[in-house]
């Protein structure tokens, strides 16, 4: 007779006996665990109903219904301060949002009575922990939330919904009454050395080197700068030592300590046509960046600068962006990720996606922007502003015509997703279309200021100024403040 292994029996009457027990026709609803960590709320989350479809009547066809989707509010994240007892939302409401309840979940202790008290209407809402979600009566957005445990003191939180009383993509552009000392074809401002300068170059190839003087919109030079000839200043990029680097028009390298003074750097045969900046790696280990080719070969490379000139780092992904990229560089758990956006290939057509490195010198594609393309081709004055993960792009050369833009367009998320902001307000003048401007942002939220500088307007470089602001005279609704 064949003996059966031990185990194998084991196993056979476990799933026998899980069997029989899901086949119970007592099975009833098993008791909530009680959760008692949370004494606080540990978090508080919240939702808005679903609005509902809108049915028309189709005038060309009357038996069929035409529904159209009202968008709703945005899901809401709420920070909690149990020292000042104060809650609110991460990020306001968007601008004129109407609301009259929400869908509330919150992390704490089922052992507690959580009370919601609507201050406008005084409706009280007893919370059900063991609910994913309880409807309550949001009304004017302004709520006490209550939090009673057996043998404990009552907590009692001042719970806001806060909302945009102004319109946070609308700005007011206003042409200043200087203009810029020379009609630049290519510029960059730049902080450094906490001073901010702009560095322009003449259609002739010579550059020159101002400070910027924003409060009053002046530019004296700076003296004595002896900057090479063909220099591309949109180029430049500073690295962790403070020094800066930039590439000229025929794709040589230089660096400087002072922006005065510029050093060439023999790399042989190879010819770098864009810059990328300094990465640290997840070996700790910090490369200067810079994409290039060996000269006559159509073959582009990353390659690292050392003191003994170029070292490639392997082949580009098909498609990567070769020159007029932005780099969009950042600090992450002390590596430095990059992301290249706009851009054009070997073959100088745009760049129809973008391309990022994090820890390592190999690029790779990201997994979003595979749709329409959102951003320019090149030519879009890109800015990073004081808020974590917000940009800016203005202008730029658009479509297989390749035919500048006003338009202006915002990202919260680092360049994931991108909006455009249709209206604008503008004093003095019409912002027109334009392409290769260069500017700055200062500041963040309702003390955001961007500074627009020239630009190539209708064919030919212009000196125009302007001044973007808010106006948030509206504030924030229902803000502690």
């Amino acid at each position: 007779m064949k003996r059966y292994k031990w185990y194998v029996v084991g196993t056979t009457l476990i799933l026998t006996a899980l069997l029989f027990s899901a086949c119970r026709k007592d099975n009833g609803p098993r008791t909530t665990p009680i959760y008692t960590e949370y004494t606080y709320p540990a978090s508080i989350k919240a939702s808005f109903p679903k609005p509902k479809q809108k049915e028309e009547k189709d005038k060309e066809e009357k038996d069929k219904d035409k529904k159209e989707e009202v968008k709703g509010l945005p899901n809401l994240d709420f920070n909690i301060d149990n020292r000042a007892m104060r809650v609110w939302n991460k990020i306001p409401l968007p601008y004129q949002s109407k609301f009259d309840s929400l869908d509330l979940t919150i992390a704490v202790t089922s052992e507690a009575v959580v009370k919601i008290i609507n201050e406008t209407t005084q409706k009280v809402t007893v919370y059900a922990s063991n609910r994913r979600a309880q409807r309550i009566d949001a009304t004017g957005g302004k709520l006490k939330l209550t939090v009673e445990i057996e043998k404990k003191p009552t907590l009692t939180y001042d719970l806001r919904i806060l909302t945009y009383g102004y319109d946070p993509d609308k700005f007011t552009w206003t042409k200043e009454s200087a203009s810029l000392p020379i009609a630049a074809v290519d510029a960059k401002v730049l902080k450094y050395q906490n001073r901010i300068f702009w560095v322009a170059s003449l259609s002739d190839g010579s550059s020159k080197l101002y400070e910027y003087e924003l409060t009053n919109s002046k530019f004296p030079e700076v003296e004595g700068a002896d900057i090479p000839a063909q220099l591309l200043p949109s180029s430049i990029v500073t690295d962790g030592k403070k020094q800066v680097w930039a590439i000229s028009k025929d794709q040589k390298l230089y660096s400087s300590k002072d922006l005065k003074t510029w050093q060439a750097h023999d790399l042989g045969s190879v010819k770098v046509s864009q810059m990328i900046g300094e990465a640290t790696t997840i070996d700790g280990k910090s490369n200067l960046l810079v994409i290039g080719h060996k000269e006559g070969s159509n073959l582009y490379q990353t390659y690292t600068i050392t003191s003994s000139g170029a070292e490639p780092q392997g082949v580009l992904p098909k498609g990567f962006p070769v020159k007029e990229a932005y780099v969009y560089s950042y600090s992450q758990d002390g590596i430095t990720a990059i992301t290249l956006y706009s851009g054009l290939r070997f073959d100088n057509k745009p760049s129809t996606k973008s391309y990022f490195l994090s820890g390592s010198l190999q690029w790779g594609e990201t997994p979003y922007q595979k749709e329409e393309k959102v951003l320019p081709n090149s030519g879009g004055l890109f800015l990073q502003t004081g808020k974590e993960a917000e940009l800016f792009v203005i202008g730029g050369l658009y479509g297989e015509a390749n035919q500048p833009s006003s338009e202006i367009k915002r990202s919260s998320d680092k360049g994931i997703t991108w909006i455009a902001l249709p209206n604008q307000t503008t004093v003095g003048g019409d912002l027109l279309p334009r392409h290769s401007a260069s500017g700055i942002a200062l500041g963040s939220d309702k003390a955001l200021n961007i500074y627009l500088l020239g630009g190539i307007i209708n064919g030919a470089p212009s000196q125009e100024i302007w001044h973007g602001h808010l106006d948030t005279t509206g504030g924030i609704i229902n803000s502690f403040n």
